[in-house]
């Protein structure tokens, strides 16, 4: 996983995730070509990162399947 998009997972940087966003547009979608993979929100849920978290299911419900 990207450092900075590991950083913001684990800090709750909303603002840090749509900045990356903004740079590389498909940055989340990397994490849907590999079926069992670490994902930005498995990095924000332990640490207990709820609105980060939130925020990520809704770009990217599939990562709840993860």
């Amino acid at each position: 996983m990207e450092e900075a998009l590991k950083a913001a997972s684990g800090e709750g940087n909303i603002d840090a995730l749509y900045k990356l966003i903004e740079k590389d547009p498909e940055i989340l979608d990397s994490f849907n070509k590999v079926q069992f993979v670490h994902t930005p929100l498995h990095e924000a849920a332990g640490a207990g990162q709820v609105d980060f978290a939130i925020e990520l299911m809704t770009l990217m419900p599939s990562f709840g399947r993860k």
